[in-house]
């Protein structure tokens, strides 16, 4: 299926004759040797083309990247990614028309595409969208892949092609940021995002050497009896440029450079230190979890830098839980499954954090390494009014308690679902209702006046 205009179809397949063959030595200044694809010289030429001669037809530029391919390509080695590259190519040759498809770098492509459909453009995206997520087969079996595409309309002629092929990846790099998988047309606010993005950036770097971070720490609550059973360990960043920055602000950001994982290290030593000290206090009971991004999981350092922390600060083990969400622990488990096996057995705790916001069948939770499902907080929201959430939520305790996991309910923010959870003996739960996330000090003076367990972490339920 060819999706190109007349005037750009004779243009091709001038570009595709007989001087555009792999005997020719310009063949390969214009190509991609792993692909055979055009490459990002041939697409900005195209592009000038299309700009040149088609001002009033809708040219789109769309720029697809596959997600998390580098996690793919250190984890399942770089013939396994060579291999992906290569059929992600053909792919995107039969979905959009052969000519149109280009291989700009690494896992980025990008489509020249003409709407010339009644429809509109994001209508007209969603079923080639759906046809590019199909499973590939490689090797023999079938893998999902998710794609994640950002566009930008050509059809003013007002920018170059540079600048059209720039609001697209704008584009892109928006989709990622809202948690990839999806397409996104290029809208004018975007580039103010980009540009808060790099200024966010820029300062996380300077955050990081002037100690701008802090931890605020939120308690997690046996609902039953009123104790601490620990706490949440949560950044926060008060920039002398941007006032308070809201995480979700940031962590993506600081996801997508690495800076995560020297700030994670950061926040990790932090968390034990600060939990340590309230042991050495006679609040030994407490426990510390503390939550652990993709990024982190994936560097081969991690595992080491856990331990490390833990021998330094002389911390227990056992008092520290690594909150992991679902959709990262059922996505990668086959590229982390091995570190996590490796750190339960050294006494530290698992917990899926956001359980029931991603898609987990309970196959594969029972094959996971966990101790504590964290129901998330949208369960929490109106469940009392909410039938169907409130048997989720009642079904999603009943299922932990079988499996002999710990269950904790996250956004407990009124008395009266506190009330409905008591009926749940020595069932957790964090949330305002308890306590905001509060600064060191503030932990401290609530561990002093309210009552501790006198057990370990475990508890069995009793179910009504």
């Amino acid at each position: 299926m060819c999706l190109i205009k007349t005037c750009l179809k004779k243009y091709l397949l001038e570009k595709s004759g007989p001087k555009n063959n792999k005997k020719d030595p310009d063949y390969y200044l214009h190509h991609d040797l792993l692909t055979g694809l055009p490459n990002r010289t041939l697409l900005m030429k195209d592009l000038s083309y299309c700009n040149n001669v088609s001002e009033k037809d809708n040219w789109v530029i769309i720029v697809v990247d596959i997600d998390h391919f580098k996690l793919i390509n250190d984890s399942m080695g770089q013939d396994f990614a060579d291999e992906l590259l290569k059929i992600v190519a053909d792919r995107l040759n039969r979905v959009f028309g052969a000519g149109n498809a280009y291989r700009m770098d690494g896992d980025e492509f990008a489509v020249i595409y003409n709407h010339n459909s009644s429809k509109a453009l994001s209508d007209s995206l969603k079923p080639i969208f759906e046809q590019l997520k199909k499973p590939y087969e490689i090797r023999r079996t079938k893998m999902h892949i998710n794609l994640s595409m950002g566009i930008a309309l050509c059809k003013d002629g007002k920018r170059t092609p540079e600048e059209y092929l720039n609001c697209a990846g704008i584009a892109l790099r928006e989709v990622k940021n809202r948690g990839r998988n999806n397409y996104l047309i290029y809208k004018g606010h975007m580039s103010d995002l980009v540009k808060e993005r790099m200024l966010i950036e820029g300062l996380l770097y300077k955050a990081l050497e002037n100690r701008e971070f802090e931890v605020y720490y939120q308690p997690q609550m046996i609902v039953d009896s009123g104790e601490i059973l620990g706490f949440e360990a949560l950044i926060r960043w008060n920039s002398p440029e941007l006032g308070f920055v809201q995480p979700n602000r940031f962590i993506k950001i600081a996801e997508e450079n690495h800076l995560i994982i020297p700030i994670g290290e950061w926040v990790l030593k932090s968390a034990c230190s600060f939990i340590k000290k309230l042991h050495q206090n006679g609040y030994d009971k407490l426990n510390i979890s503390v939550n652990v991004s993709i990024v982190q999981l994936m560097d081969d350092g991690f595992e080491n830098s856990v331990l490390k922390i833990l021998e330094e600060t002389g911390l227990n083990p056992e008092r520290l839980q690594l909150e992991i969400t679902e959709t990262v622990l059922v996505e990668s488990y086959e590229y982390i499954k091995e570190k996590l096996v490796r750190l339960k057995k050294s006494g530290i705790r698992i917990a899926m954090d956001d359980f029931g916001k991603g898609y987990s069948s309970l196959g594969v939770l029972s094959q996971l390494p966990i101790h504590t499902l964290k129901i998330d907080k949208i369960f929490m929201e109106s469940f009392l009014q909410d039938a169907p959430k409130r048997l989720i939520t009642d079904l999603v305790i009943q299922i932990g308690n079988k499996m002999g996991l710990d269950v904790l309910a996250e956004g407990v923010e009124t008395q009266e679902q506190f009330e409905y959870l008591k009926k749940y003996n020595n069932i957790k739960a964090q949330g305002y209702y308890f306590s905001k996330p509060v600064p060191m000090e503030s932990a401290e003076e609530m561990v002093r006046k309210l009552p501790t367990p006198p057990c370990n972490w475990k508890f069995s339920y009793n179910m009504p």
